[in-house]
């Protein structure tokens, strides 16, 4: 049995929201080096250094999470409506 698969936009979004957060990721890592090179006080550059990589994995967590959600619930209606059918016949 051939399924056609459903919710175009919301498979966009979801790949999007995937994309988004290796962005994060990137941007994240990259603000943290841009501290290491900043001349500040020693206990000040690594805390923000810190605070970089902690937010761009926190944001790359969130948003990948996300994404991985909504391909969760689309799959899951995916298989109810085929079980469903299934048991029709």
């Amino acid at each position: 049995m051939k399924t056609e698969r459903n919710y175009g936009l919301l498979r966009s979004i979801a790949m999007v929201l995937r994309i988004i957060s290796w962005v994060a990721l990137a941007v994240g890592v990259i603000g943290a080096i841009v501290v290491l090179t900043l001349s500040l006080p020693g206990g000040l550059k690594f805390g923000l250094f810190l605070v970089a990589i902690i937010a761009g994995i926190c944001w790359f967590i969130q948003l990948y999470a996300s994404g991985s959600v909504l391909v969760l619930l689309m799959d899951t209606e995916e298989n109810t409506r085929e079980m469903a059918s299934l048991s029709e016949s």
